[in-house]
């Protein structure tokens, strides 16, 4: 066998094994499990109420302008680790000048400067303000009738002997 491909067997050797037992547990699992005779575990889970209409809600764009902003903000405080970690080393700097600290706390007050900047536009513009829950709350119908509730607010005001509000 030619010594080149030989080098290779054993890494051929090791796909195959894992292509088998990736197709030997794939075939066992479908196999082996339990399948559902109804369709309730496709369903959303409503706390045994009947689902009422999609489970795509909408969801107001301003949680997605503040999850952006906090990674944002996230990924840039990063980039102030190294520095905060070589300013607590001893001075191993560019040239050994004692100068290059001052240089490298003026550049992070600019970096901090320019994050600052930036915070305080998105804040004016109003990128940072929530909408009240009373305004985008949904109108939810109850697949269960209000009377039955009513019903068993007094069967339990009853056996307890208080009065619910």
């Amino acid at each position: 066998m030619n010594t080149y491909l030989a080098a290779y067997e054993g890494l051929v050797w090791h796909l195959f094994g894992g292509l088998l037992f990736l197709l030997a547990t794939t075939f066992l699992s479908k196999r082996l499990s339990h399948k559902p005779r109804h369709a309730s575990p496709n369903t959303t889970y409503e706390c045994g109420e009947e689902p009422i209409g999609g489970t795509s809600a909408r969801f107001s764009l301003n949680y997605h302008i503040t999850a952006l902003v906090f990674l944002l903000f996230e990924v840039e405080l990063l980039f102030l680790f190294p520095w905060a970690v070589a300013s607590t080393q001893p001075p191993q700097n560019l040239f050994n000048l004692p100068q290059w600290g001052y240089w490298v706390s003026g550049e992070i007050l600019v970096f901090l400067g320019v994050l600052g900047l930036g915070l305080w536009y998105i804040w004016k513009k109003g990128a940072m303000q929530t909408q009240s829950a009373v305004e985008t709350r949904p109108k939810v119908v109850f697949a269960v009738p209000s009377h039955y509730y009513a019903q068993i607010n007094k069967k339990y005001e009853k056996a307890s002997g208080t009065k619910s509000q």
